[in-house]
Parts: C-alpha cells; sequence; structure tokens
C-alpha cells in the first residue's frame, strides 16, 4: 500500500450551490483510483484452434480455445472483488478512466478499510506465490490440461509474487481558478481554464447525479415499506434502511444545513418505528397512513432541497 495524506488542506477550489454559495469541493473531496495486480484465469490457445479446425474440417478464423488455468486464483479475485466494490460504495463516478471522488469524510475510512482487506489479499498471494505450493498448482495444471498444457501460460515462480498487489492512487480534485504559468496567449490560456472548468463541472455533476440517485432510492425503498405493510413493514427492513442512511450521509459530496436538517427529521421518524410503533401502524391503518404521509413529505422535503445541487 502506499501512503495516503489523511488532512488535505492543500485542496482549493468550489462549486456553486443552489443559494449561490461555495460548496468548496475541491476543498472538501478527493479523487482516488484503485489498482488490484491479479493473474487472468483464462487463456487462448492458438494451437489448439489449429488442431481443431482440422480434425473437423473447419474454418479457423471462426474458432476460438479458451481454457480455464488455476482455478485457485478464485479466492483472490474474489478478495479483489471485494476491495473494487468497497472503493465504489465510498466514492462517486468521476470519470472513464477508473477515477472516483470521494468527500474528505469518508477518505480516512476507506483507507482503513482497503488497508485491512490488502492484508488479507496480500496474505492469500504470499499463501498462493509460495514455492511449494505454485508447484503444486502447476502439477495439478499438467493433468487437468494434458495436451493442452503450456509451461509458457504460467509465471515463473519468481516473478509471480510482483504480480500481486492493492494499491490506492490518490489525487486533488483540478481547479481551473490554479495560477497557471503557461506559455500560451492570454487567450489560448482563457480557452484552456474554460475546458477544465466546464470538465471539472460536469465530473462534478456525474457524482451528484450518483448521490441523488442513491438517495432515492433509499427513500424508496422506505415508502415501499408502507404498500406492504405486512411483509415489509419490519424492524429489520426499518434498522437497514437506517444504516443504509448513514452510510449515505458519510459519504455523500452534499455538505448542506437545509439538506441536514433533512436527514435528521427523517431520521428521528425512522428511529421511532420500534417494535411497538410497528406492531401499531399494521393494526391501525389510519396511524399507518398517519405516519406515511409524515414520511413522504419528509422524502419530498429532502429530494426538493437535494435538487438544487443537481
Amino acid at each position: 500500500m502506499s501512503s495516503y495524506p489523511s488532512s488535505p488542506e492543500w485542496l482549493h477550489g468550489e462549486l456553486t450551490t443552489r443559494k449561490g454559495e461555495s460548496m468548496s469541493i475541491s476543498k472538501r473531496a478527493l479523487l482516488v483510483k484503485v489498482r488490484i495486480g491479479s493473474l487472468g484465469m483464462t487463456k487462448s490457445d492458438a494451437g489448439a484452434v489449429d488442431d481443431l479446425a482440422f480434425r473437423n474440417g473447419a474454418d479457423k478464423s471462426r474458432l476460438h480455445v479458451t481454457k480455464k488455468v488455476l482455478p485457485e486464483l478464485a479466492t483472490l479475485k474474489s478478495l479483489g472483488t471485494g476491495i473494487s466494490n468497497l472503493v465504489r460504495r465510498d466514492s462517486y463516478p468521476w470519470e472513464d478512466s477508473g477515477l472516483r471522488i470521494i468527500s474528505v469524510k469518508a477518505y480516512r475510512g476507506l483507507v482503513d478499510n482497503i488497508e485491512k482487506m490488502a492484508d488479507a489479499y496480500n496474505q492469500a498471494a504470499e499463501k498462493f506465490c509460495s514455492i511449494s505450493n505454485y508447484h503444486r498448482l502447476i502439477e495439478q495444471e499438467r493433468v487437468a490440461l494434458g495436451e493442452l498444457f503450456k509451461e509458457e501460460d504460467y509465471p515463473k515462480p519468481e516473478d509471480m509474487r510482483a504480480k500481486f498487489f492493492v494499491k490506492l492512487d490518490v489525487f486533488p480534485v483540478p481547479d481551473a481558478s490554479d495560477d497557471w504559468r503557461l506559455n500560451v496567449s492570454e487567450e489560448a490560456m482563457r480557452e484552456v481554464k474554460e475546458a477544465v472548468s466546464a470538465s471539472i463541472k460536469a465530473g462534478v455533476q456525474v457524482a451528484l447525479n450518483a448521490v441523488a440517485t442513491q438517495f432515492k432510492g433509499l427513500t424508496q425503498s422506505i415508502l415501499d415499506m408502507f404498500e406492504d405493510p405486512d411483509r415489509r413493514m419490519t424492524r429489520s427492513v426499518v434498522a437497514s434502511t437506517l444504516q443504509a442512511l448513514e452510510g449515505l450521509m458519510k459519504t455523500s459530496l452534499i455538505e448542506d444545513e437545509e439538506v441536514d436538517k433533512c436527514v435528521d427529521r427523517l431520521r428521528s421518524t425512522l428511529e421511532a418505528m420500534d417494535d411497538k410503533g410497528l406492531q401499531h401502524m399494521k393494526t391501525n391503518p389510519f396511524r399507518r397512513e398517519k405516519v406515511k404521509n409524515e414520511v413522504e413529505a419528509q422524502v419530498d422535503d429532502l429530494l426538493d432541497k437535494m435538487g438544487g445541487f443537481l
């Protein structure tokens, strides 16, 4: 793992909110990209294609032979997928290159979790790449693949360990207001800054839309409880909704007092849905309708306040 800055006070920049206030997006967010080194579990075999085409009188350009190699890699693949999913959970899309934007308040927690998961990944890699284990696996491959086994499909034992790694790259959110010193005309500089500013705003908008989509999905799950109270209105559903709400607020890029107040009101309503309260709503349709209307109003208010950022 590389070292991660824990206090990015050197960031700057801003984004205008619905009230014309500064969101200071560059001060409150970072760009991250996780890289996970591994080996592919499949190999193409051109020689097998030639043999298959010859034996069947087929056009080899229409054929493709893929071998599944080292199925024991599945454990490492699963651990790597878990790390990638963690990053996707705590951050939002920024651009097609794999960069994602994460709030500073969620960054330290992400790093701590990745370090723990990377330890498990590295331990599994050490076990997989040990000389004795690797030689054993190669002999198993030789038996399993028969004449399709090729030594060159497998890295040398001494080169294997370097194939597996977990790295989290961290970058500042760019800022078009930076004092760039480029040897271009003032007009060209203005065009560059305008292009960069447009790119930044587009990236932030994608991230904020992702936040809104998650909020809408979460609030819809809350409202769905009232449509089927006998099946869905349970304490476990309420608890999981509260947990998801807390997680979303932790990672959200939106920092706004009005949004926070809306979330607090919704949280209080959900917290009041203990076992006794839920049972009361199930047996009393008037109480259920009253609470439903309260929740709908709180959800509408929340989405309305968020709408100013979208």
